[in-house]
């Protein structure tokens, strides 16, 4: 078959940020049992065609001053970010199905898949790290306004309600996405992320020149847990003084600012005088990152969420002992007491007490190291993951044939969140109230049998409370031209 991945948030610049190696990892599995790729994606350089990490690339062009309307969404910058994105790369994509012919969709984001899902050409294919709204509930940064985060809910609902196959890294992702669109859980597959195992990794002789060398490389952020790390490794350096951090990864502004987490981050090092001690290595070529770490000591994942943990399993790989947090899917990945040591999300005396035990005992730290090394051997082997992708898309390509009643209440639903996204701009609930149940399941059964994405943008907009957001997006592609496009 031939896959079409398209991801209208992928950095096609940079192969080596985190989310782009897993995007890039993902979009070579199918490969392995003869399935054509291509990856779809936007650039605000213009149109291009490349090769990355042996994964054909297209970018269409994309210019963001065209969606002017919508970056007047400034109550909804994520919203207003994303939503321009997905409508412009299911443009471009589908005036290219006549000559690329594609016979399957897949997707990433739910707003994508949601722009593909109501034209119903193609099976769409979620493969999700983990839903925006997810992270825009948690607000770990207290950035996300309540509208934006309740719109952004209602319309990746609506995405995951008709896509023809689901699939997440974890069981704790698929619970996550189910409770949160009222999605059946069986409707969702879970298929562990691939990861390439070296052939040989060093585990029980391994001691860096500034012992313990420790390496993070999961990005600074608050997510991430960096701060703690921060006070533990004053902990560490009172019994190991020559103690070592490397911290790599994005380092992303807060929404609306120049600044970053890492700002802080840095200013508590220098603050707490470790600032010799840590080094930021922001983002590097992923085959350094895995050199860096089959020379660290121990990797540290002290997050305090996570639906795919990617860059711990890549340690794993390499045969480091791990300390993480009981986060998310990490529990999945990282057996508590075998392969890697499980604490508590912001305990500074906890991950520091972790960390001295390996550094304590070269042994254990070896053996732990062993241990991850053959649990990532085992559930992400590449062909296995390829095999059950390939089983997903068969799945999808049925499902894409019918629709019954599951699908109708999972359209239900979306309509409702989008009721609660527009309630939450007054004081009262008058739109819950003015619209009963009746009318927002005929409008939702309506939106099912669209086969137009700006009609159905409309269409929610009468059916709940979305009729803002459908003259904005509306407006964008009457500015843009391309209302006639996406008929």
């Amino acid at each position: 078959m031939k896959i079409a991945f398209a991801i209208s948030n992928f950095d096609s610049e940079d192969a080596n940020a985190e989310m782009t190696a897993l995007y890039l990892d993902w979009a070579r599995i199918p490969s392995l049992l003869g399935h054509d790729v291509t990856l779809y994606t936007l650039s605000e350089k213009g149109y291009s065609e490349d090769v990355m990490n042996g994964v054909k690339v297209v970018r269409f062009p994309f210019d963001p001053a065209s969606f002017s309307a919508l970056n007047e969404f400034t109550f909804a910058p994520v919203l207003s970010w994303f939503l321009p994105r997905s409508i412009e790369l299911y443009r471009q994509l589908s005036k290219s199905f006549a000559q690329s012919k594609p016979d399957i969709i897949h997707c990433i984001k739910p707003l994508d898949a949601l722009m593909f899902g109501t034209q119903r050409e193609l099976p769409v294919v979620i493969q999700s790290v983990s839903p925006q709204f997810e992270l825009m509930n948690l607000d770990f940064e207290k950035q996300y306004g309540e509208f934006d985060t309740s719109a952004t809910h209602s319309l990746e609902t609506l995405g995951y309600a008709l896509a023809d196959a689901i699939t997440v890294p974890s069981k704790t992702l698929a619970r996550v996405i189910s409770e949160g669109t009222e999605l059946p859980i069986d409707r969702i597959d879970v298929i562990a992320a691939p990861v390439q195992v070296p052939d040989e990794a060093s585990t029980s002789t391994r001691r860096s020149e500034s012992f313990p060398h420790i390496l993070h490389a999961a990005g600074v952020e608050k997510l991430k847990g960096v701060d703690t790390l921060i006070e533990a490794l004053s902990i560490v350096a009172q019994k190991y003084p020559e103690v070592k951090l490397s911290i790599a990864g994005e380092e992303p502004a807060k929404i609306g600012t120049s600044q970053t987490f890492a700002d802080g981050v840095k200013q508590l090092a220098l603050n707490k005088g470790l600032a010799a001690k840590v080094e930021f290595l922001g983002v590097r070529p992923r085959a350094e990152i895995r050199q860096r770490m089959s020379e660290a000591d121990i990797f540290v994942f002290p997050l305090l969420y996570c639906g795919c943990p990617y860059a711990c399993m890549e340690a794993m790989a390499e045969g480091l002992p791990i300390v993480a947090t009981h986060a998310g899917a990490i529990a999945e990945y990282v057996e508590d007491g075998k392969s890697g040591l499980l604490i508590e999300i912001e305990s500074a005396s906890s991950l520091a007490e972790s960390i001295i035990k390996f550094a304590d005992n070269h042994e254990l730290a070896g053996a732990f190291g062993q241990a991850a090394r053959e649990r990532v051997l085992t559930m992400c082997s590449p062909q296995k993951v390829a095999e059950l992708t390939d089983a997903l898309y068969k799945k999808a390509v049925k499902k894409f044939q019918t629709r019954n009643a599951d699908d109708d209440a999972a359209i239900r639903n979306a309509v409702k969140h989008g009721l609660a996204a527009f309630d939450n701009l007054s004081s009262t609930p008058y739109l819950r109230r003015l619209f009963d149940e009746k009318f927002v399941e005929g409008a939702a059964r309506s939106v099912a049998d669209l086969h137009s994405p700006r009609i159905a943008f409309g269409r929610l907009g009468l059916a709940g409370g979305m009729a803002a957001l459908a003259l904005k997006a509306g407006k964008a592609l009457s500015n843009n031209g391309h209302a006639e496009d996406l008929d």
